[in-house]
């Protein structure tokens, strides 16, 4: 028992048995075709019947997937996302089964940038769900800037958005902004089905506060460039290693105006406070 909730074994069938049962009835009672199996808490395991905790853990993980590939297999049609705490179950078992994969927890869009900017590395841009949040809970139209929209906007336009606000509360050209983020991301659903990841810049670092991920299908680069840092700034990306190409704003196109190209480096005029851009970029 933790904060007053039970961590079950799968390794035991009863549990299994149970977990099938209450899944039945809630998919044939709600008629749901979504479910996200999660757990905001963590735990060493049991060491029930075993060597070590160690040991119990890893066997119930393998007895848990087992359940949940035979779910998977009993209801084709519901779409069966993990997560775990915001994404902590990131691993190839889990992938291997979910239909989705969350990503993470966070509600500060400025810090799910490094993520969105490296998931690419574990999961593939279909799976992977964003969350996005244009208006976070605790802010007001007023304290959220442009600028705070196109970012939220930008972290899942390369992977499977979660959108989630109150967007009644933001103002006409804001929510302008969302639905060209949402036009945008609609226009990226072939792409996303048959790029692969890419990282201009390598691996985004917690220490940097330039940030690059991106998407490549055939001879398309598109690149998702966050200033994370307060204050103007010019940001420079070297996309030459590609080959040569015509780059443009992709989103927002308000911003078209900032860019300039030169053999594959890419100058992006930001303003100032944490903003990003995505560039589309297409070789010769």
């Amino acid at each position: 028992v933790k904060n007053y909730r039970y961590h079950l074994d799968f390794r035991n069938p009863k549990t299994r048995e149970w977990a099938t049962s209450t899944v039945d009835r809630v998919i044939r009672e709600y008629q749901i075709d979504y479910l996200k199996i999660d757990y905001n808490q963590s735990s060493y395991g049991t060491d029930y019947r075993s060597t070590s905790m160690a040991e119990a853990l890893e066997d119930h993980s393998k007895a848990y997937i087992a359940w949940l590939d035979e779910l998977t297999k009993r209801y084709p049609r519901v779409i069966f996302e993990g997560c775990a705490s915001g994404g902590q179950s990131v691993n190839p078992l889990q992938l291997g089964v979910c239909d989705l994969m969350s990503t993470s927890d966070t509600e500060k869009h400025t810090a799910y940038a490094y993520i969105s900017a490296n998931i690419g590395s574990a999961i593939v841009p279909e799976q992977a769900a964003v969350w996005c949040y244009p208006l976070d809970y605790w802010k007001s139209d007023a304290t959220t800037t442009e600028e705070d929209v196109v970012l939220n906007m930008v972290n899942p336009l390369f992977h499977r958005i979660h959108l989630a606000s109150r967007f009644g509360a933001l103002s006409s050209n804001k929510t302008a902004l969302i639905k060209e983020g949402l036009a945008y991301y609609r226009k990226l659903s072939t792409v996303r089905d048959r790029a692969y990841p890419i990282f201009p810049c390598g691996f985004a670092d917690r220490r940097e506060s330039v940030v690059v991920g991106g998407l490549r299908c055939g001879k398309r680069l598109f690149v998702s460039v966050y200033k994370l840092e307060e204050g103007a700034r010019e940001v420079v990306i070297d996309l030459s290693k590609y080959g040569r190409g015509k780059a443009k704003i992709g989103y927002p196109l308000q911003a078209e105006d900032e860019l300039q190209s030169e053999n594959g480096k890419i100058k992006i005029r930001f303003p100032k406070g944490a903003s990003a851009r995505v560039i589309e970029y297409e070789l010769e």
